[in-house]
């Protein structure tokens, strides 16, 4: 295990850390890492693990194909934008990224070098089980840890950390939440704080089955509702948008 002091957060305080790196070895894909820069002077309880599923980029936002050669890299840098904000939140101890993009894994190593961050963030391959597969796997992993666990999709690149810190400091009075997506019938962000009781059924109408399993309705920021599908949903965010995000949609006009 490598340890290195970092000083400074994504929220620009002062504060000593410890970058870790821990190799793991999933047979038949290669290494997978724990890559994260950990702050040791949370203002809060840290005791959330966030699961984040990322289809491969080079197949994933096949809606977002007005982006032409571009698409793959929007949609690393969405899912990158969408990370780094949990990253960041104070109410976060893990991040569990579900995926087999070795591009994700090799930014989210960048990520983890710039200390920018507050959790430690883990890849799991993904299996090839789908979306709800792979928030499955990872729960599942999550939960030998921690009592409390949330999924969350990986296309919400206005989110910031601090509207995951206002999220989760609610769904922890609560059982099962969900945050339901700008359209009012899709999910963004499912949590637990009994993760036997999670059962993702992220899909067309998630809202309406998470909610028959009693998950109770989180108020969340616009930001953390607005999952982008088309590039509509990119004007919509405007200059809410992450970093990486806009700096690709700003190359281009968005169709």
């Amino acid at each position: 295990m490598d340890r290195s002091t970092v000083p400074g957060s994504r929220s620009g305080a002062a504060s000593a850390g410890v970058l870790i790196r821990t190799s793991l070895v999933h047979e038949g894909w290669g290494p997978a890492w724990v890559l994260g820069f950990v702050r040791q002077d949370r203002p809060v309880a840290a005791r959330w693990t966030i699961v984040v599923p990322v289809k491969e980029t080079a197949v994933g936002k096949s809606r977002l194909s007005a982006f032409g050669a571009d698409r793959p890299s929007l949609a690393l840098a969405m899912a990158l934008d969408t990370i780094d904000a949990v990253v960041g939140s104070a109410r976060v101890s893990d991040v569990i990224v579900v995926s087999s993009d070795r591009s994700l894994v090799a930014a989210l190593g960048a990520l983890a070098r710039e200390g920018s961050g507050v959790a430690r963030v883990q890849v799991l391959p993904d299996g090839g089980t789908g979306l709800d597969g792979a928030l499955r796997s990872g729960i599942a992993l999550a939960s030998r840890t921690t009592s409390y666990v949330a999924a969350l999709t990986a296309d919400l690149p206005g989110l910031r950390a601090d509207d995951v810190d206002d999220v989760l400091g609610v769904a922890e009075q609560h059982r099962l939440g969900v945050v339901a997506d700008a359209d009012g019938t899709g999910t963004t962000l499912l949590t637990a704080t009994e993760p036997a009781a999670l059962d993702p059924q992220f899909g067309e109408r998630s809202l309406a089955a998470h909610r028959a399993q009693g998950a109770v309705l989180l108020d969340a920021a616009p930001t953390l509702r607005r999952d982008v599908d088309v590039p509509a949903h990119l004007v919509e965010l405007g200059a809410a948008l992450g970093v990486r995000t806009a700096s690709i949609v700003a190359r281009r006009a968005v169709p």
